[in-house]
C-alpha cells in the first residue's frame, strides 16, 4: 500500500461522520484527499533551534490560518494540527529557549519523568485458543516492548512462529495482573 493510500484509509476513517454527511463521491473523495496529501507532503520545513529565526512570507502563507475562528467548543481552530503548526510557527520564530522559560519548571520536570518512567507491558498469545501470556515486561514505551517481544517471542518452544501481541502500557503489575485475571475470565472492558 502507498503512502497516499494508507493517508487515504486514516483520514476516511477519522472523517467518517463528516463524510456521511456529504454527498462527494468516492473519487471526489479521493481528489480532495490527495491534494490535501500532497499539500502537506510538500510543507516548508520548520527545523525548530534554540534561538528564534526570521519567518519568510511562504511559512507563514502554510503555516497560519487565513482567519482565526473557535469552531470547537473552547478551542481554536479546526483541528489539533492546525493549532500545532502555529505554535510550531511560533516557536520557530522566537525560539525553543524562549519557549521553554515560559513554562513552568515543574510541568517540564513532571514531563519528563513521565518519559523517563518505566511502564508495564504484557506479550500474550492466543495461538491456542485461549489467552495465554507469555511475559510481563518494563519498558519505556510501546516501541521498545514491541522490539523486545520480537526477539524473544517470535517462536514458540517448538519452534514454530508465534503470534503474539502486547497490551499496555499499565503502570504497575498490579494493574497488569488485574487486567490479566479480567481477561482470563471474559471481563475484556476491565
Amino acid at each position: 500500500m502507498s503512502d497516499f493510500e494508507e493517508y487515504l484509509k486514516k483520514k476516511l476513517e477519522e472523517d467518517k461522520d463528516i463524510i456521511e454527511q456529504l454527498s462527494y463521491s468516492t473519487d471526489q473523495l479521493r481528489e480532495i484527499y490527495r491534494k490535501e496529501y500532497e499539500y502537506k507532503k510538500n510543507s516548508p520545513a520548520l527545523e525548530l533551534r534554540l534561538e528564534g529565526q526570521e519567518i519568510k512570507s511562504e511559512l507563514v502563507e502554510y503555516y497560519l490560518p487565513e482567519k482565526w475562528e473557535m469552531p470547537r467548543q473552547g478551542t481554536l481552530l479546526y483541528d489539533d494540527e492546525k493549532l500545532l503548526n502555529v505554535l510550531k510557527l511560533i516557536i520557530f520564530n522566537i525560539g525553543v529557549k524562549k519557549t521553554l522559560e515560559v513554562i513552568p519548571q515543574d510541568l517540564i520536570k513532571k514531563y519528563l519523568n513521565g518519559l523517563n518512567k518505566m511502564k508495564v507491558f504484557v506479550i500474550y498469545t492466543t495461538d491456542n485458543g485461549f489467552f495465554e501470556v507469555l511475559g510481563i515486561i518494563r519498558r519505556r514505551s510501546l516501541e521498545n516492548a514491541r522490539a523486545a517481544a520480537r526477539i524473544t517471542h517470535s517462536t514458540n518452544f517448538h519452534g514454530n512462529r508465534q503470534k503474539y501481541d502486547i497490551l499496555g502500557p499499565f503502570d504497575d503489575e498490579i494493574q497488569a495482573d488485574k487486567y490479566i485475571e479480567a481477561r482470563r475470565w471474559g471481563d475484556n472492558d476491565s
